[in-house]
Formats: structure tokens, sequence, C-alpha cells
């Protein structure tokens, strides 16, 4: 290349006179710090190192021909297999006692007490939930039981009204509800003119015999009355619905007196 020619300045030769960096010499702390950082992901916090070396350690079985001292040396003579369980009758634990690790601060026996605070608060609730649900079908059935004898009862008076009106029978007093006697009605009317409290009650009574709020008790006994009544005079029994012709052929053919004879 002449002098007098233009300098190439993508020649090798500014190329090969371009000094290289340096490379950077790191300090003792610089280079922990990198592989600490490079191996931060890989290394395993101490208290999961920890589980890990428990867990290995609690699964190596000792009743082995490895791990043999002299109690278990002592055991096979008195007959111990591997595998067996402990105890005459061979029905203790097979595994160790599982290690439980307390997390929190608590003291010792605290989390026992918990736990069996909240089951029997639980068993409570379930308990209370029962007698409430029993009390309530209770209420239900005695209800039921007793909305059927009250139409039992009518049932029968009017029966009874039917039969002894054919024999000629005026007036029975088993034809009523011992508070709705028509000749009761009419004295209490009379006198309930002088007294307007006295007709409220009065009326007010009535009005709940009418409904059929007799009392369970009253119901059933004025309903055996009845039906006492029935076979007795009429040789009629309620619950198979026939008249028999005399006592005899009542006795022979009717089950019974009751309601569950007939079931």
């Amino acid at each position: 290349m002449s002098s007098s020619d233009p300098e190439d300045y993508m020649s090798d030769i500014f190329l090969a006179e371009t000094p290289k960096p340096k490379k950077a010499t790191l300090t003792y702390s610089e280079r922990r710090r990198l592989k600490l950082s490079s191996n931060r992901g890989s290394i395993k916090p101490l208290r999961e190192r920890e589980k890990e070396s428990r867990e290995q350690g609690l699964s190596q079985r000792i009743d082995t021909e490895e791990n043999a001292s002299p109690g278990l040396m002592l055991l096979r003579r008195m007959g111990y297999k591997e595998g067996m369980a402990l105890g005459r009758s061979a029905g203790g634990r097979i595994d160790p006692v599982p290690v439980e690790i307390r997390q929190g601060r608590s003291g010792l026996g605290l989390g026992t007490e918990i736990r069996e605070r909240e089951s029997e608060e639980v068993e409570r609730a379930v308990k209370k939930a029962r007698i409430e649900d029993e009390e309530y079908r209770s209420r239900i059935r005695e209800g039921r039981l007793e909305k059927r004898a009250f139409a039992q009862l009518e049932s029968a008076k009017r029966i009874c009204e039917d039969l002894d009106v054919k024999i000629g029978v005026e007036k029975n007093p088993l034809w009523w509800t011992p508070e709705t006697d028509p000749a009761d009605d009419q004295s209490t009317l009379a006198e309930s003119d002088e007294d307007g409290n006295e007709k409220g009650r009065e009326s007010d009574k009535h009005d709940d015999v009418a409904d059929g709020n007799l009392s369970p008790e009253d119901t059933r006994i004025q309903l055996g009355v009845i039906l006492d009544y029935l076979r007795e005079k009429h040789h009629y029994c309620f619950y198979c619905g026939s008249v028999y012709k005399d006592a005899d052929e009542l006795e022979r053919e009717c089950p019974g007196e009751t309601e569950e004879d007939h079931d």
C-alpha cells in the first residue's frame, strides 16, 4: 500500500491493534456470593431436610439382622419373630408409634383437649338435633292420633244414635259430648242472658267442643264408653262395622274389643 492510497479502517491492521478488555478479577466474597446464588434453588430449607432425615430414620426397621442389638437378641430367644406384635395375646401394635412434631407454641396436651372439646360439642349438637327431630315426629304422630280418635268418637256417637232410635230410644246422653247436652245448652243460654261475661265463657267452651278440642284422655274415655255400650246393647262392633244377632255370635265372630285385635 502506497502512502498516497487512502487508509482502510476495516483492514486487519486496525482490527489487530484494538486492545482486548482485561478480565475482571473477582474477590473471594464475590465468587462465594455467585456460588450461593446458583445453588440457592437446589438447597432445601433446613426444616425440610430435617423432616426427610427424620422420616428416613423412622422408616428403618430395628428388628433386622443388620440392626441386631442385645435387646433384639433377647426377644428372639423369648420367641419373637420379625413382624410379630408384642404381648402374650399378640394383639399389640406392629408399627411404631408415630412421631408428631408440634408446629405451634401451645402447651403439651392442649391440642388433644381442644379436639376432645370440639368432638363433645359436635356430639352434643348431633344429639340435640336428634332429640328435636324425635320430639317433632312424636308431636306430629300424637296430633294425628288425637284427630283420628276424635273422628272415631263422632262416628260412634252417630251410630249409637241411629241404633237407639231404631229401638225407640228418644234420648241418650251418649249421643252428645257431656258439655253439649241440649238440656244443658238451654239452661246455659238462659243464664247467660243475665250475665254477658258468662255468655262469652260458655260460648267459647262450646266452640272448643264443636271444633273437637277435647283433651285426648277425655276423647279416649268417651269413645270407650260408647263402644262398650254398642257391644252390650246392640251387639255391634265398631271396628267390624257389623251388627250381630246376639252376644254369642258377637263373641264368636268378632276378633276382640280393641282396634289392635282387628289388625
